[in-house]
């Protein structure tokens, strides 16, 4: 079974007035081949799959962040669900954080279509988590599982996604 949802099948799915996706490059440091990267990815994204409740990607200069039980700090991304208020409804939509202030060293190190696939690859794994949230999937299953059904998705979008834009 597919989590992520083709576009196609968009009016099986209940809808906030609010949906897709929206980018937020924060910092200007950011490197302009990575931030256009990003937008060619998401415009192809929203082209092939549906994204029931708006999810705000968030670009930023940094290295890592905290991991979600603040047990480590090598995140280089991270998923956050909404936010609900005291009444249960939704105070904020979800996000991700992506940490690209590597990005200049893993090109070196790497070449610039590995360092950019890298960082797409690591886009389209939140995003499975943004499903599996969606899908109240985070709920029944182990970190461990969600992980590498994570890791599962990203490369078979990634694959996709490069034999479709190379």
């Amino acid at each position: 079974m597919n989590i992520w949802i083709p576009i196609e099948y968009k009016n099986s799915y209940s809808e906030l007035p609010i949906n897709g996706l929206e980018l937020c490059f924060a910092d200007v440091e950011i490197d302009e081949e990575l931030r256009r990267q990003y937008i060619k990815l998401c415009r192809w994204l929203r082209r092939n799959y549906w994204f029931p409740i708006k999810c705000k990607i968030v670009f930023e200069y940094y290295t890592c962040y905290m991991d979600s039980e603040n047990k480590s700090d090598r995140a280089i991304a991270i998923f956050y669900p909404p936010v609900e208020d005291k009444n249960g409804y939704m105070a904020a939509y979800p996000r991700i954080k992506i940490a690209v202030a590597d990005f200049e060293k893993d090109k070196t190190r790497y070449g610039l279509d590995a360092a950019l696939d890298y960082y797409c690859n690591i886009l389209i794994h939140e995003l499975t988590h943004y499903y599996q949230w969606y899908f109240y999937e985070t709920e029944q299953r182990s970190k461990r599982s969600l992980e590498i059904e994570a890791n599962k998705y990203a490369d078979a979008i990634m694959y996709i996604w490069q034999k479709n834009n190379k």
